[in-house]
């Protein structure tokens, strides 16, 4: 798996000495910033059997099952809903069922515990992507902690988070935090860019600097969201100015008379709020 390039750098650092990793890590910062892509190259550099400096091969046994979603030495551990969208977002037809959990559960958990029990496959390390941690459930929490006091050995348990103080402190106490920063503007920039995204200054500055929301909020469809929110929000104001503006097909309104501050900054309130309509790790 190909780290993203400003996570490039910490990877390494953390998987030249595997040996001596804390068997749990704590990953937290903004979301968008790809904590969870992080988590899965840091797995799969652990797991990796040929390893080139320090991160994953991508050539050898362990790197092809890693890259199949396969691998018998790996767990990741999400909501039902949340595995529900990936499936959808893979083409598969939604299943009429009832609604699925927004939390990890405890029976959830209680896998882990089995999991963590069995003899690893290729005599190597056995890790387990947990994310997001906030959203385990009380009862799944405690569960897990009999698991982070007393791990087996390599073993790697990587919790993944945007909101590290919603975790109980029993869980924060048993990892080691590992907290990732905005990437610099220019290397998200040029990412963005290598993306084709549109206008890429434009969305990084709408996400707040976070490259993988502002991918995102850049797609078409997130876009007519954005446009149409923004529209109907701005609704009241345009209607007891309606001499004032007039609303361009890109969903930005141009001053006719007067009013260009006061609708301006709603404009701008409005789309920094949008920015959290749908976070990202």
């Amino acid at each position: 798996m190909t780290p993203l390039p400003w996570h490039r750098e910490a990877l390494t650092r953390l998987a030249a000495d595997r040996e001596r990793l804390a068997h749990a890590l704590l990953i937290h910062g903004a979301p968008g910033i790809g904590k969870v892509e992080f988590a899965r190259a840091l797995a799969a550099a652990v797991l990796c059997e040929a390893p080139k400096g320090g991160l994953a091969c991508g050539q050898c046994p362990s790197c092809h099952w890693f890259s199949q979603g396969n691998h018998p030495d790996f767990r990741e551990i999400v909501p039902e809903s949340a595995a529900e969208d990936d499936d959808e977002s893979e083409g598969e037809a939604a299943k009429p069922e009832k609604a699925k959990s927004m939390v990890i559960k405890i029976d959830q958990v209680r896998a882990i515990a089995d999991f963590v029990s069995l003899t690893t496959h290729r005599a190597g390390f056995r890790v387990l992507v947990l994310h997001p941690a906030d959203a385990l459930h009380p009862n799944a929490a405690n569960a897990l902690l009999k698991t982070l006091e007393e791990p087996p050995p390599h073993t790697l348990i990587l919790l993944v988070t945007a909101y590290p103080a919603r975790l109980l402190p029993t869980i924060r106490s048993r990892c080691r935090l590992l907290g990732l920063a905005l990437p610099p503007a220019a290397e998200a920039l040029a990412w963005l860019q290598s993306q084709s995204v549109d206008d890429a200054q434009g969305a990084l500055a709408a996400a707040g600097g976070a490259p993988l929301l502002a991918r995102d909020l850049a797609q078409p469809e997130e876009a007519e969201l954005r446009r149409r929110v923004v529209a109907e929000g701005l609704k009241p104001y345009l209607e007891d100015n309606a001499q004032a503006w007039d609303m361009q097909p890109d969903g930005t309104f141009k001053r006719a008379k007067k009013g260009r501050a006061k609708g301006k900054c709603a404009q701008v309130v409005l789309m920094k709020a949008l920015a959290g309509v749908r976070p990202l790790s």
